[in-house]
């Protein structure tokens, strides 16, 4: 189930707060975690130290090197701590930063893990990692507006899928 909160503004994992840290965030507040875990936050790391590597092939050319294993693993706390709170039965990532040549989902995976509490939910945790078909968003929109009429979900992705040729 979506959860949106009474304001719309719920689950905007890029604006949990990273301890002492101090960027300025876009939405004017200090230490956001998309100031650290985010395709702008890899650029600055690209034209930082990476100026001559084109961003697209960061991951393949520098992927090992220890500032972009603290990037994933930067990525990776906001979404264990949303799945620290809500305990969710599966976890969907995805972007542009997950989808690129040679990102290390398994780091990724691997430090959600390390960060999500144990034995539960880290016990019985399923991550999956979206595709980008173009039809997902589509498909995302109509189960949200399935949710919010009180369709049944089940019946109603089975339809879409069907619909979009999806299994």
């Amino acid at each position: 189930r979506y959860l949106s909160g009474k304001n719309g503004a719920a689950n905007e994992i890029g604006h949990i707060p990273f301890y002492k840290k101090d960027l300025i965030c876009g939405c004017g507040k200090r230490g956001c975690a998309e100031c650290y875990a985010s395709g702008t936050a890899l650029e600055r790391i690209q034209e930082k130290y990476y100026p001559e590597t084109f961003i697209g092939d960061i991951f393949v050319e520098h992927g090992t090197q220890q500032r972009l294993i603290e990037f994933v693993e930067a990525c990776a706390l906001p979404i264990a701590t949303e799945i620290n709170i809500f305990d969710p039965a599966c976890v969907v990532i995805g972007g542009g930063v997950v989808d690129m040549p040679g990102f290390p989902k398994d780091m990724l995976k691997q430090f959600i893990w390390d960060n999500t509490r144990k034995p539960l939910p880290a016990g019985n945790l399923k991550l999956i990692f979206s595709n980008q078909d173009k039809d997902m968003g589509v498909i995302g929109a109509a189960l949200l507006a399935a949710e919010g009429l009180k369709l049944d979900r089940e019946k109603m992705t089975r339809g879409l899928l069907e619909h979009f040729g999806k299994h």
